[in-house]
């Protein structure tokens, strides 16, 4: 896994103990070495103050970050306080770092073991996932005018397409898709063959065979194909409210549910063989198939790991009376105990102890209000740093052109060679161009509408879904939850440890129920 390294220190903090920047570059470095890491690069940002707009490093970092395919997949560092300026602005940073699909990892503290601290940082996605469905259903209506005008509404472009900077009638900033003609011959391809009759794996093989490279320069896969085959996009429309948020977007709604602007972009290929492909799909799908069995029926298989042996437990035993299932180690199960005496615990105390214990942590009255204000503090406070960083990146901008300005008026008087400045002057002017694509993105983040902020009302509805997934009956929605919360479950003679996924944080120690 490759990595950046990021530390901060201010003049007055210089001479505190492991704070110096060479000494937080060095834990780090230590670090990463001790777990396998590739260090992409440091960004250091010396006597600044924590506020982003002041970090020139971080910001860099941080735009980074914003490609479509990042050069790094976790930032490392010191504390967290080095990080950001409070909690707030952390959780909100950390948030939008993992929808690229990069981690933020402390390596000398636990993340507040406070039972808010483990709150916020445990059920960022889950709560990331909801806040975006309640922006999604109070402003559905601005992104639907939005797309009808042909405007998009944020993310990267799918396969096929670019995003173009334009204005509005009133100047305002907005992206348009405009067709990649490079990858748009490869899309339609993919859908002719296709409809002609390949399989998804046939397909694969054959662009993988010819030399057809994915934007990321991969391999094609099945999956890959299957999203593209299935995305209404390529024929000029926009889709909302596809997914289902209450299965954690895995699954789609009746079609009844969705809200589709058709002709907002140029189309790719023709409704008529993006229709066909949809029947051939259709007509592909297996035919009254028995449920597929994705997991165990009990709550925490595949969540728990053995004490002793570091194996996996199952059910795999109903104890003496054949009465109750138990989860066991299957090491102890298949080897016996002199190879592993691992505890057998009853599968049904231990479901309800940990489910009981979990919904205490997230769902207490504290930690909603506790979540209402620190969303909202963050969301205020992201908005803040995109208006000052917009406003420091023209500033350069500006600067660079005057540079430019003065480098044509030296060559049209005759004072310098055009020769002579040409590899300059084309630096300069990508520098220009390469500030002026990150001024649109922070334009068009900030041009969005305005944010919606948390209420108290909107977490109660978020309380009370979550809390009929959690508590119903369906054993694999309450799995999917408690994944996104616990990365296992050790089994020790003392007792039963549940490890959070919030690094160094813990739920305390369970009693262990008699075999």
């Amino acid at each position: 896994m490759k990595v950046a390294l990021y530390a901060r220190v201010s003049s007055d903090q210089q001479a505190e103990k492991n704070n110096s920047i060479p000494s937080q570059l060095r834990l780090l470095h230590e670090y990463a070495d001790k777990h396998d890491m590739m260090i992409y690069k440091e960004y250091v940002d010396e006597g600044e103050s924590a506020l982003s707009v002041n970090r020139p490093a971080f910001l860099e970092m941080i735009s980074e970050t914003k490609k479509q395919f990042p050069p790094f997949q976790a930032i490392l560092v010191w504390k967290l306080s080095r990080f950001a300026r409070n909690r707030q602005d952390s959780i909100l940073y950390k948030s939008l770092l993992k929808k690229r699909g990069i981690d933020v990892i402390s390596i000398s503290e636990p993340i507040d073991d406070t039972p808010q601290g483990q709150l916020m940082e445990g059920m960022i996605e889950v709560i990331d996932e909801f806040y975006s469905a309640v922006l999604a259903q109070e402003t559905l209506r601005g992104m639907v005018e939005n797309a009808r005008r042909g405007y998009r509404n944020g993310g990267f472009p799918v396969y096929g397409y670019k995003n173009i900077r334009i204005f509005d009638d009133k100047n305002n900033p907005k992206t348009k898709y405009e067709v990649n003609e490079a990858e748009a011959k490869v899309a339609r391809l993919i859908f002719e063959l296709y409809a002609k009759g390949n399989g998804l794996k046939n397909i694969a093989m054959y662009l993988n065979k010819n030399g057809y490279k994915s934007r990321s320069g991969h391999t094609w896969s099945k999956g890959t194909i299957a999203s593209i085959l299935r995305n209404e996009v390529y024929i000029g429309w926009i889709v909302f409210n596809k997914r289902d948020r209450k299965t954690f977007g895995k699954q789609f709604k009746p079609k009844s549910e969705w809200i589709i602007i058709k002709n907002t972009h140029e189309p790719i290929i023709s409704e008529e063989l993006f229709n066909k492909a949809q029947r051939l799909i259709e007509q592909r799908q297996p035919k009254n198939q028995p449920a597929r069995v994705t997991a165990s029926q009990y709550l925490l298989s595949g969540l728990m790991k053995c004490g002793k042996c570091g194996h996996t437990y199952g059910v795999t035993g109903y104890g003496r009376d054949r009465k109750y299932a138990y989860y066991n180690c299957i090491t102890y199960s298949k080897k016996g105990k002199d190879i592993c005496p691992g505890h057998g615990v009853r599968a049904d105390e231990l479901d309800k102890e940990v489910t009981e214990r979990v919904k205490s942590l997230i769902f207490s009255d504290a930690n909603m209000q506790k979540l209402v204000d620190d969303i909202n503090a963050a969301t205020k406070s992201l908005r803040i740093d995109y208006g000052k960083k917009i406003t420091e990146l023209k500033k350069k901008a500006n600067e660079l052109q005057l540079r430019l300005a003065k480098q044509y008026e030296a060559i049209e008087g005759g004072v310098i060679d055009l020769n002579l400045v040409a590899p300059r002057l084309k630096e300069l002017k990508s520098q220009k161009d390469a500030l002026q694509e990150e001024i649109s993105y922070y334009e068009s983040l900030n041009s969005q509408n305005q944010p919606v902020y948390i209420t108290r009302p909107m977490i109660e509805k978020f309380r009370k879904e979550m809390e009929q997934i959690f508590m119903g009956d369906n054993v694999q929605e309450q799995r999917d939850f408690l994944k996104k919360f616990i990365e296992k479950i050790i089994v020790k003679d003392e007792g039963i440890e549940i490890i959070y996924y919030a690094p160094g944080s813990k739920f305390p120690s369970l009693t262990l129920p008699d075999a």
